[in-house]
This record gives structure tokens, C-alpha cells and sequence, in this order.
């Protein structure tokens, strides 16, 4: 599994770092758009592409370790290591009800608010997974997360498409998919590290935790201090008015 999820990861670095197609405006030229690495400075430098890249780091991560364990899990729950195509089938199935749910809808993007609580929906039934002892229940979480994960991966690839010129969203695709696959080779390798020693339950708590913590730290906003902030402070010092806008605490909004 950890090979397996290294030849994905290898493969979005190739496509985070592929040359851009067309002309670069002045912002993106300013913004690093012509390095090798230049898809991952653009998803950590917009809000969107940030907090999408960390869900998918944290949820990748969690569902990774499910997928190792879920034998075991399946021998004690249902009796029989073959009974965790169930689960699978569940996943699938709920999969499949939020993408037909898509197929009539209007929405050409997705919010960060919408986005969080898919994510949330997604990756809170499968910490529950761990702690509910009902067979057919753990089935029905698994089906819950499955119908959240299919609105927010098209959804938010749409909103990637929308957001990102067209000569970058082959870049900023490939730098969220990277953190996705890196996610997967940290939730397998977590599983054959700790699931031998601790059992499938704590290992699957343990990676679901810290796959909440980084899916929250999408969410945040890093403060990020401007160099007209920085000349307007070093302004004030030297007895100088400082501009309109750094008194206030802000510069002036830098577009995206």
C-alpha cells in the first residue's frame, strides 16, 4: 500500500511541476508561476486552494488507514475478514446518491463554509467507525461519509477549474492531489506501523485525529505581514505619518 501510494504521489509532482500554458499575467509571474514547484506556491498562497489541499492531506490520510485496517475490523465486527466489501459497497453506494444528487444542481463552485461541512461530513463517520460496535451501523457511517465525499471532490474540482486560470489549473490540480496522495502514504504507512502493536481501533482513532487536526488547520487564515505594513511601521518609528491603510492594522486587499 505504501508503494502503491508513493507511484501516486510521484505522479502528482510531476503534474504540480509542469511547465504553464500560455501567457502568465504580472501577478502570477510575481507569485513564483514560472518555477518547477510553482503549483504549490499557488495553493498555499489562495484561501480556497489552502484549505482544500489540507482536507484533502487530512481525509486521504484517515481513509488510507480505514482501508489497511478494515480486515481486521471486519473479523471482529462481522465475523469474516471478506465481509469488509460491505463497508466498501456502503461507501460506494453513498457515492453514488451525491453524485446523482449533482446531476440536477446549479452550483458552479463551492464556498469555504460548504466545503468545510462536506469535509466534516466525510471525515466524522469514519472516526465514529472505531467506536460503534454495530455491524450494520458502522455500514450506515460508512454509507454517510461516502454521500458527503462525492459533492465535495466534484464540487470543489469545479471550483478549482473556476477560480484558477486555464494555463494553471493543471499545476494547482496536481499540487492538491499531492497533498491527497501524501495524506494516503501517511495513513498506510501509520497502519503498519501502529496497527500491529495497539489493534485497528486506536490506530484508526489515532490517524482520524490527525486528520481532523489538519482538515481544522485548512480553515485558518494565516496573518501575513505586508511590506507596506512593514514601511509604514518603520515610518511611524521615525516620527513619519504612517499610510491610511497600515494605521488601520491592513494593507490594502491583494488580489488572488
Amino acid at each position: 500500500m505504501a508503494t502503491d501510494a508513493l507511484t501516486f504521489l510521484a505522479l502528482a509532482a510531476l503534474l504540480a511541476g509542469l511547465p504553464r500554458l500560455g501567457r502568465a499575467t504580472v501577478v502570477e509571474e510575481e507569485k513564483g508561476g514560472t518555477g518547477p514547484w510553482a503549483g504549490i506556491g499557488l495553493v498555499l498562497h489562495r484561501p480556497f486552494l489552502r484549505q482544500l489541499a489540507l482536507a484533502q492531506l487530512g481525509i486521504f490520510a484517515t481513509i488510507t488507514c480505514l482501508q489497511a485496517v478494515l480486515p481486521a475490523a471486519a473479523q471482529q465486527r462481522f465475523g469474516s475478514a471478506a465481509a469488509a466489501g460491505w463497508v466498501y459497497a456502503a461507501i460506494g453506494a453513498g457515492n453514488l446518491l451525491g453524485a446523482v444528487a449533482l446531476l440536477r444542481t446549479r452550483h458552479r463552485g463551492l464556498g469555504s463554509r460548504t466545503m468545510a461541512l462536506l469535509t466534516l461530513g466525510e471525515l466524522v463517520p469514519l472516526g465514529a467507525f472505531a467506536l460503534v460496535g454495530t455491524a450494520w451501523l458502522d455500514i450506515g457511517l460508512a454509507g454517510l461519509s461516502g454521500l458527503a465525499s462525492a459533492p465535495y471532490e466534484i464540487l470543489a474540482m469545479t471550483e478549482v477549474a473556476r477560480i484558477v486560470s486555464s494555463h494553471r489549473v493543471g499545476q494547482a490540480s496536481g499540487a492538491v492531489w499531492l497533498f491527497g496522495y501524501a495524506g494516503m502514504l501517511t495513513g498506510g504507512l501509520l497502519a503498519v506501523a501502529v496497527a500491529p502493536r495497539l489493534g485497528w481501533m486506536p490506530t484508526l482513532l489515532l490517524a482520524w485525529a490527525g486528520g481532523c487536526v489538519v482538515l481544522v488547520t485548512g480553515w485558518l487564515r494565516p496573518h501575513r505581514v505586508t511590506l507596506a505594513v512593514l514601511i509604514g511601521r518603520t515610518r511611524s518609528r521615525d516620527g513619519h505619518p504612517e499610510p491610511e491603510g497600515v494605521r488601520a492594522g491592513t494593507a490594502a486587499p491583494q488580489g488572488s
